[in-house]
């Protein structure tokens, strides 16, 4: 294989100086700022959210003129879809304010979060204090929690952008040996949720579990998310009122109760990414590591050359059209990464992309 980074002479291919890129996915100003409206317009393959989000019928009227005081109906149906008393579910404005609140909750102290993984967990933790001990194994993890070396651990599970999912038996320890809290993020877990720590909060009641309904149902403008924990009151008495807007709870009661839905879209799912990832692995050196992470499959590399490859498929597909996201802080001793979420239209215009890259 012979890319275009092979023939180049260009120094801004070098591996050690960083793209400038957005802290999130999804910004397509600056993607638009940074290469140029696309002729055919963005594919924006920089979030991981499903390109199928959940068919919402028409919004009765009576959601934007109320307050939002009445949860029930959401309650029921997360409660069903999780499989857990209601009693346990917080509704939240997106899993993010769990994130951020959640650090509020603790008196400073020693935190594992992933090296790799969501970085704002990273930085909710240290914005209130906490040290943060940033992992780069769950060996090495485990290696803390044993030795007493940290007081809490943040897992993402599976984790994002690198795709790697923890076993539930593995967190239940962590949880009977921690000393703290267990903050499990589970925002990609609806695709397979065999690992998922949710039936164990009643038991272990220093676990807590974010979900979302951004991801696999397609409704990240919805801002809707639930902290999941054995002491919710924690949570609540930081929460303003009406925290959840009527068109939120009504949109997440309809989507957690249609299982019908939610079983095509898994289906539909896992036969994409199968694909995606079958494209770029036919495509890609195999200095190149993939991960399938269900809605999204990351390509990840240590090696010097394959960097710069990376790097070059990002811009290059930038300029064709499909925003990625891109990951690679200078450091030598740290990969390089490029997630792709799914296309919608069964990968077309990325495999055109990909026959010119070769």
């Amino acid at each position: 294989m012979r890319t275009q980074a092979e023939d180049s002479t260009d120094a801004s291919l070098e591996p050690k100086q960083a793209i400038q890129t957005p802290r999130h996915g999804g910004d397509l100003a600056y993607a638009t700022n940074r290469f140029g409206q696309p002729r055919d317009g963005w594919q924006d393959l920089s979030t991981g959210i499903s390109p199928w989000p959940y068919p919402l019928p028409a919004l009765p009227p009576q959601y934007w003129h109320h307050l939002p005081t009445d949860n029930r109906d959401l309650l029921a149906a997360a409660a069903r879809y999780y499989g857990i008393a209601a009693q346990f579910i917080t509704p939240l404005p997106g899993s993010q304010v769990a994130i951020a609140q959640l650090p509020e909750l603790f008196q400073p102290a020693v935190v594992a979060v992933p090296a790799l993984g969501y970085s704002e967990h990273h930085i909710q933790w240290c914005r209130v204090g906490h040290k943060v001990r940033l992992y780069s194994t769950l060996d090495e993890c485990e290696h803390w929690i044993l030795t007493g070396q940290v007081n809490h651990v943040v897992v993402i599970n599976p984790n994002n952008p690198s795709g790697e999912s923890v076993p539930a038996q593995r967190l239940q320890n962590w949880a009977e040996w921690l000393s703290g809290a267990l903050v499990v993020d589970e925002a990609f877990t609806d695709c397979d949720t065999l690992h998922t720590m949710v039936p164990f909060v009643t038991s272990q009641t220093n676990v807590w579990v974010l979900r979302s309904l951004g991801k696999f149902f397609g409704l990240a403008g919805a801002r809707l998310g639930f902290l999941i924990g054995a002491q919710p009151e924690k949570i609540q008495r930081a929460l303003d009122p009406w925290a959840v807007s009527g068109p939120a709870l009504w949109a997440g009661a309809q989507a957690l109760q249609d299982s019908q839905w939610q079983d095509a879209q898994r289906l539909r799912i896992k036969h994409n990414s199968e694909r995606l990832y079958t494209l770029l692995r036919q495509t890609l050196p195999g200095a190149i590591t993939l991960h399938n992470g269900g809605l999204f499959v990351t390509l990840c590399t240590t090696d010097a050359q394959a960097k710069v490859i990376l790097r070059a498929l990002y811009e290059h597909l930038a300029k064709a059209g499909i925003f990625t996201r891109w990951g690679y802080e200078s450091d030598d001793a740290l990969p390089a990464w490029l997630r792709l979420g799914l296309p919608a239209d069964d990968g077309a215009r990325l495999q055109l992309a990909l026959e010119c890259f070769i």
